[in-house]
């Protein structure tokens, strides 16, 4: 059964490195033949975890109605077996999947949900990034003072943990959330930082998105030598 469970192991890693690089197709079906192996051997935390997967490619590819099945297929799973972390995470995935939907009060009930689990097993990480989830979906209502409220308790914990990326991710939505309020200085103040802390820790895709909201904000502040260079650089670094 040992080697069962490494083998089952293996397929589920290899479909990982497949959804990596986009090639859905291939990534079912190593997912697929993982789940069988699993389900045979009795594996319900493996079986969760493929189920897990598999509706995470059919999320990627918007196909939500098929991801939301896998995602409560292993949630039903992870009840079972009491995997807390297990549940978390699917609750946040289940979230993620309203949320792609514009259903904001089911997205929020859903990671709430997954920010209780976070504080009983004490995984502050997780907590922040329930906290970052949730300022996201306020902010895209355009509901600012909740927005900030959720960033901010974001901010404090991952900076407790010494998470830099997460810090940086806070940093960006910070400086998106100052520009959409025309706060050109605090804009820039946090897309900078954001920039830096990126740099540092080798995230393109974080410095992407600083140069993209710098270029925007300098725009709208006149700024426009700023503006030009910003862009240049987001543009450097998309090609």
């Amino acid at each position: 059964a040992e080697g069962k469970k490494g083998m089952g192991e293996c397929y589920n890693n290899i479909g990982n490195v497949y959804a990596d690089l986009s090639n859905y197709p291939k990534a079912l079906e190593e997912y697929l033949t993982s789940l069988k192996i699993r389900e045979k051997i009795g594996d319900k935390n493996g079986v969760g975890a493929c189920y897990t997967n598999i509706g995470s490619v059919y999320r990627v590819q918007s196909n939500y109605p098929k991801a939301l099945d896998y995602y409560l297929k292993a949630l039903h799973l992870y009840e079972e077996t009491g995997n807390k972390k297990g549940l978390g995470n699917c609750y946040t995935n289940i979230g993620t999947v309203y949320y792609y939907q514009s259903n904001y009060p089911n997205a929020i009930e859903y990671y709430l949900k997954d920010l209780l689990i976070r504080k009983e097993i004490r995984d502050k990480k997780g907590m922040g990034i329930c906290y970052t989830n949730i300022g996201i979906v306020y902010s895209d209502q355009d509901k600012t003072p909740k927005a900030l409220e959720y960033y901010l308790k974001a901010l404090i914990i991952f900076e407790e943990t010494s998470y830099k990326q997460g810090i940086g991710a806070c940093y960006g939505n910070l400086g998106d959330l100052y520009n959409k309020l025309a706060n050109y200085k605090l804009a820039i103040l946090y897309s900078d930082s954001e920039l830096m802390l990126c740099k540092e820790i080798g995230d393109i895709d974080g410095e992407r998105e600083a140069y993209s909201t710098l270029a925007n904000v300098y725009a709208k502040a006149g700024r426009y030598k700023e503006a030009y260079s910003s862009h240049v650089l987001f543009k450097t670094l998309t090609d």
